[in-house]
């Protein structure tokens, strides 16, 4: 079977992340070729780890010369199904010409009013949709009703993950308690600057991470600069450490990862955090987070419906001090991560079985 997967840039993101984790992870049934519009660190790093990875080399998905380009690659290919992740006008347009080639869309990010009057817009639509959580897919289908598909997790390659500590001891005795992400509005970095604040005027031993850049970062580092005066904490010890492509292996040295995200589709993060052995503490995203905690039987993490920092600091500071407490939740989320969250079981069982029947058409 020959799946050519789209993808719109080769900057690193969400999207970019799981077509990377979910090829990595397909059986020797499946010839995959990656194609992207526009190359970067992450259609480099695909490319790094051996993956067929073809950039078309236009500025953005309403280039006209990538219109060619994909033709040709369509012919030169062949491929038995596309699976697209996010719309490009141009290519879509050259799809049009192939009608015979089924379309599948993963849906990564939440639904707007604007998403309706965009979709009917395009010269080709999909013919299946695959929403990375049933929140997702909910607030796409209040959109489109007629909308066919169904939920495939956003889920991660569990092999060569870093263990807990297996990165480097923490330096001088320090705890290290961290957060990852892109530094937006949504993902409330301001949050995780008072907790951390919070926990370090508490516990001299405590030192923060800010993994992640983005444009709410100058803010939070003068929040930052201004809790830390009030307080008396020495400033370095909340370092900003921007975007980093081993962000898995520091979040392996803390002793907690922070979630105080407002919405999150699926949150890899806080997978990562079950599969790497890292309690997590925070506040729960609006979004699929239920969807990952509905699997427990008992807690698997600290995340907290209220969103107060005084109280999400308090947790930190009894994951930090309790070590039953801490063992029990990363036992819990290791079982929740291998048994509904491994990228390679889905590949094999339910991603195989969907290409199958919308190739097929027999899909309802």
């Amino acid at each position: 079977m020959k799946v050519l997967y789209f993808i719109n840039a080769g900057t690193m993101g969400g999207r970019e992340r799981h077509v990377h984790t979910l090829v990595k992870s397909l059986p020797s049934s499946v010839e995959p070729l990656i194609c992207a519009v526009s190359g970067g660190a992450a259609t480099d790093a695909m490319a790094k780890d051996g993956l067929n990875v073809q950039v078309l080399g236009g500025k953005n998905g309403h280039d006209p010369k990538v219109f060619f380009r994909f033709i040709r690659l369509l012919r030169a290919f062949k491929p038995d199904i596309i699976h697209a992740h996010g719309n490009a006008f141009i290519p879509t347009s050259a799809m049009r010409l192939f009608p015979h080639i089924p379309l599948i869309e993963s849906l990564h990010g939440p639904a707007s009013p604007n998403a309706k009057r965009l979709l009917s817009t395009l010269p080709r639509r999909p013919d299946y949709y695959l929403p990375v959580s049933q929140a997702t897919w909910d607030a796409f289908q209040r959109l489109h009703p007629s909308a066919r598909g169904e939920v495939f997790y956003n889920a991660l390659n569990l092999t060569n993950l870093p263990t807990a500590g297996s990165a480097g001891a923490n330096t001088a005795g320090k705890r290290i308690i961290g957060m990852i992400g892109r530094m937006a509005d949504v993902k409330d970095w301001p949050s995780f600057v008072r907790i951390s604040s919070i926990v370090m005027s508490k516990d001299p031993t405590v030192e923060a991470w800010a993994i992640g850049d983005g444009p709410t970062r100058s803010s939070c580092e003068a929040l930052w600069r201004d809790l830390a005066q009030q307080k008396q904490l020495d400033p370095s010890r909340l370092k900003w450490l921007g975007t980093r492509q081993d962000a898995r292996e520091l979040m392996a040295q803390m002793s907690a990862l922070l979630i105080t995200s407002h919405s999150e589709q699926l949150p890899t993060t806080l997978l990562e955090s079950f599969a790497i052995g890292i309690p997590a503490v925070g506040f729960i995203p609006e979004g699929g987070t239920r969807e990952i905690l509905a699997f427990s039987q008992s807690p698997c993490a600290l995340l907290r419906e209220d969103r107060s920092v005084e109280s999400a600091a308090a947790d930190v500071l009894r994951v930090l001090d309790n070590a039953s407490l801490r063992t029990s939740l990363v036992a819990e989320g290791s079982r929740i991560v291998h048994e509904h969250f491994d990228m390679q079981k889905l590949c094999a069982t339910q991603l195989i079985a969907i290409y199958e029947k919308v190739i097929k058409g027999t899909y309802t």
